[in-house]
């Protein structure tokens, strides 16, 4: 029953991935059940010594509290609004869920390549039959390829973390394969520093693996050319990589950078209103409120997101408290000890915190019930490590 459980409760994490024929109550639903549950392990599983994150997660429940004040004294935003613009957030507890029932490691695993598969599947169906739309999702025609932002992504990094460290210990072409074919459908999504920062870790796992030399650079170099061979003969793949160099350059030519800045100074300076907003954050801001509009009016007449700032603009609009939870639990992850075998987990954060001073990437809907999910495998790799260095 806990395993079926966790499987809604990710289902429900993901929102059905947009999925058109889902009804709202459905989806309101899954998230008042997810609560339930996830809140009695919460008070029920909290005294459990071994739960090595627990108040790092409590800092964000924390953050949270305050957040929803905040929005309520600066902008007006009722307590229940800003409850609901965080109900994805809320997933983070799925870390109790799984630290109270002790949820086997390697059934744990399995859902994340079974929710990597079945988030490119989906992915490339709602690629082949655009314009038809059957998820309810953002999608841009750009960078050489459709970028859609489908919901559950986060599971496709971890998988591709986990196969390659799967590849470097045990040798296996299936492991090498899957890892590939994840980051092919990674890099349709028209990402840039996303793939760039996947194989950044993927080369620090590597090292782990194999002691720093001579040889061992010579080896992940060589592997590293063969791939980038391999990807370039991909008529799709080597359009979108043309693209994105074509887009970066334009990029520089524009000023992105002084975009960036403009965005940090609006947010800032001129719409955050007092010193407490500064450290409680403006409020989170959901749409179906006057101040949730009011964002979505500056995103339409002047261009500015705060989510472009990442984790800077994250604190602006939901504050201090919970961004440095997001970074404690994140830093203190990867400073982990853990087997090699499960080396993948610290980078996954490694990979998170990288990418998202520039993006959304840490925060975005779904990837708080995966972070839930690395931490508790942390905690149960933990423990081996301690076992074996007694």
């Amino acid at each position: 029953m806990k395993k079926v459980l966790l499987f809604i409760l990710i289902i429900c994490s993901v929102e059905f991935w947009g999925f058109f024929l889902v009804p709202k109550p459905l989806m309101y639903l899954g998230y008042i059940f997810s609560w339930m549950i996830m809140g009695y392990c919460l008070l029920s599983s909290y005294s459990k010594k071994d739960i090595y994150f627990k108040n790092c997660v409590i800092l964000f429940l924390i953050g949270i509290f305050t957040n929803i004040l905040s929005a309520y004294i600066n902008h007006g935003q009722s307590f229940w609004m800003t409850f609901l613009a965080f109900k994805n957030y809320t997933f983070i507890l799925l870390y109790f869920y799984l630290s109270k029932n002790e949820v086997s490691e390697k059934y744990v695993e399995r859902l994340i390549i079974f929710f990597a598969i079945v988030f490119s599947i989906f992915y490339l169906i709602q690629m082949s039959v655009y314009p038809l739309e059957i998820f309810e999702t953002k999608i841009y025609e750009d960078r050489g390829t459709l970028r859609i932002r489908l919901l559950g992504n986060g599971f496709l990094g971890l998988a591709i973390l986990m196969q390659v460290n799967q590849f470097f210990i045990k040798k296996r072409l299936i492991n090498l394969v899957m890892a590939l074919a994840f980051f092919c459908v990674l890099i349709l999504g028209g990402f840039r520093l996303l793939p760039l920062t996947i194989l950044f870790c993927s080369g620090l796992i590597f090292f782990r693996i194999n002691k720093f030399s001579l040889k061992s650079i010579m080896k992940i170099s060589a592997i590293g050319i063969f791939l980038i061979i391999v990807l370039v003969q991909i008529p799709f793949i080597y359009n979108i990589l043309e693209e994105m160099i074509l887009r970066s350059e334009s990029d520089i030519d524009r000023g992105q950078d002084s975009i960036r800045f403009i965005q940090f100074s609006y947010f800032f300076y001129e719409f955050t209103p007092n010193i407490g907003a500064y450290i409680l954050g403006n409020g989170l801001p959901n749409g179906d409120s006057t101040y949730g509009q009011e964002h979505m009016l500056i995103q339409e007449q002047s261009n500015l997101f705060w989510m472009d700032l990442g984790l800077l603009g994250l604190w602006i609009v939901a504050g201090g408290v919970i961004v440095i939870a997001i970074l404690w639990y994140s830093v203190k992850a990867i400073f982990t000890s853990v087997p090699k075998e499960k080396f993948y987990l610290v980078m996954y954060f490694l990979y998170l915190v990288m990418v998202s001073f520039t993006s959304a990437e840490i925060f975005r809907i779904g990837l708080f019930g995966v972070q839930a999910i690395v931490l508790y495998l942390i905690d149960k790799s933990r423990v081996k490590s301690l076992e074996i260095n007694r």
